[in-house]
């Protein structure tokens, strides 16, 4: 289930409050902590989206998916894992380095696909347990950039 804050109120604050987390957890130096990642296919429909999925060692129990931004219909499906500067480390390893499992999906296809990624998001994290070979997550925070912070503010209001 995705957890619903206080934001949910205010559209407009989720989408800011979903910025403010990236750029706060960028902030702070990475411990060198190992995290398996995973990249797959899983199904949504009639659809195989891709997606990422990094376990560290020490996963404190919580998962954290990432809404990536507006990928070109003319693209081909890949995953997006942002690098943050300075230090350009990707958002995977970031969240994975704070003890949070990652997941991440392409979407189903390119373009402005806001309802459909949601549809992705929300199947995504019903099959994180099978797709981690893992425990479901105690709590799920959902955050997202450019287009990812819509699709991370519609999935909040649903």
């Amino acid at each position: 289930m995705i957890r619903i804050s206080k934001f949910q109120r205010f559209p407009i604050g989720t989408t800011v409050f979903s910025v403010l987390v990236l750029f706060f957890l960028a902030a702070f130096p990475l411990e060198a902590a190992y995290a398996e990642c995973t990249d797959g296919t899983y199904s949504v429909g009639t659809y195989s989206p891709l997606y990422r999925i990094c376990v560290p060692d020490e996963w404190n129990g919580d998962l954290v998916v990432f809404a990536h931004g507006y990928i070109s219909p003319t693209e081909d499906l890949a995953i997006v894992d942002y690098e943050i500067p300075p230090e350009n480390y990707s958002v995977s390893e970031i969240i994975a380095g704070m003890g949070y499992a990652y997941a991440t999906t392409s979407y189903s296809y390119n373009g402005l696909v806001i309802p459909q990624a949601v549809e992705d998001i929300k199947e995504l994290v019903v099959q994180f347990p099978d797709l981690a070979e893992s425990a479901a997550p105690l709590s799920v925070y959902l955050v997202g950039a450019s287009e990812g912070g819509l699709v991370t503010t519609l999935a909040l209001e649903k």
